[in-house]
């Protein structure tokens, strides 16, 4: 038996009571569906609340902000009837019930018979753990009571640790869903695809549909799947060598390998979005670029490395380095970058040097000779070689 003052706080249990006596009252139903209830049945913690209305998810948030001066819309998507709103301090994402259509392979589905019955929204989703529903009622003592919904055998997958699509076409009309299969593998220890999906899987790979395919859905899914940086190494090893990345492109240059590599890399430069860095390792482009450049680099001097690496962000230099081990890029970051010096140009004017240029000129060589020797420790060491020297 389901309980949910096992899953939900106090004050995540009183709204809940409060929006299903709403929905009595608006004449529409609400369920939980999905990821929340898979997470509940898994017994992992639930980290978004998303309920589906049978009915218009619009209508009935517009009406809960209505009554409640705390209840706020943050966001509406109509095309897809869904709304993100905050209820005083908890975020809920509402959808209605739908069904849809893919007129081509990867792009985003047409919406139809909005606010249907659930066994038909069932059926548009994903994979069968994702299609379990959760009735959400109260008692005569004002409880909430879950009756669970099964339509797909979602529970057994659970048990089994399968992942199941819901048809044929499924990985045709979304091939995301390919990564998505791959983030719960890794998400979730001994979850994998039946026979019958994976053969699926496979034929889509050998034969992409990209036509209607949008690259801005599949980076919103890989970043997703590196966000998890224990997890990311290992996604990023396994879309290069089951060949996952042709959901997007035909071939690719990047190596398994990079994947414990850029986690190194990302240990020692610490930049300030780590997933968009495993991201970036499977762009060509990118990738082309760092290591062409590597090989025509010719840095000497300390003041060479600074130059090079100065214009580089943190993310870039960590994947510079991830790329290449390119033990200049460490010695940069690590004793070179914040290197200056003390002597302005109002203390260089203030000491008789008047022209504006070869202030510039003398700032810029004082700096080389600091970050090439080890002589300059002081103020008075700057201007005594700058009297010397100009």
């Amino acid at each position: 038996m389901l309980k949910a003052k096992n899953v939900f706080d106090e004050k995540t249990l009183e709204l809940i009571k409060f929006l299903i006596k709403s929905a009595q009252g608006c004449g529409v139903k609400l369920y939980f569906v999905g990821g929340i209830v898979r997470d509940i049945l898994l017994k992992e913690p639930v980290k978004d609340i998303d309920m589906v209305v049978v009915g218009s998810a619009i209508d009935f948030c517009k009406n809960l902000e209505e009554i409640n001066s705390d209840f706020k819309i943050k966001s509406i998507h109509p095309d897809f009837n869904t709304v993100k709103m905050n209820l005083d301090g908890i975020d809920v994402d509402f959808a209605s019930t739908r069904e849809e259509d893919y007129p081509k392979s990867g792009c985003l589905p047409v919406v139809k018979n909005v606010g249907c019955k659930l066994e038909f929204d069932i059926k548009r989703r994903d994979f069968t753990i994702n299609s379990i529903a959760l009735d959400i009622n109260l008692d005569n003592n004002n409880e909430i009571i879950f009756d669970i919904i099964d339509l797909t055998n979602g529970i057994k997958d659970i048990k089994q640790k399968t992942l199941h699509i819901l048809h044929d076409r499924s990985f045709i009309d979304d091939p995301t869903r390919i990564l998505r299969a791959l983030d719960f593998e890794l998400r979730f220890k001994g979850f994998k695809l039946d026979k019958i999906s994976k053969k699926l899987k496979d034929e889509y790979l050998n034969n992409p549909e990209r036509e209607g395919l949008s690259l801005a859905r599949v980076e919103l899914t890989l970043k997703k799947i590196f966000k998890n940086a224990r997890k990311a190494p290992k996604a990023f090893k396994k879309i290069i060598k089951d060949k996952i990345y042709k959901i997007y492109a035909d071939e690719t240059i990047a190596d398994p390998k990079w994947g414990k590599r850029i986690k190194e890399a990302i240990e020692i430069f610490n930049p300030e979005n780590p997933c968009e860095i495993y991201n970036q390792a499977l762009k060509d482009d990118i990738t082309k670029n760092i290591i062409s450049n590597y090989k025509s680099q010719n840095l000497m001097s300390n003041f060479e490395i600074f130059n090079y690496f100065k214009r580089f962000s943190n993310q870039k230099l960590t994947l510079h380095y991830a790329l290449t081990k390119d033990n200049l890029a460490k010695r940069y970051f690590q004793k070179l970058k914040d290197a200056k010096i003390l002597t302005t140009g109002d203390i260089l004017l203030k000491n008789g040097y008047n022209e504006g240029t070869k202030i510039g000129i003398i700032l810029e060589k004082l700096l080389e000779e600091k970050l090439n020797s080890d002589n300059l420790k002081t103020l008075t060491d700057e201007l005594i070689w700058v009297k010397n020297n100009f």
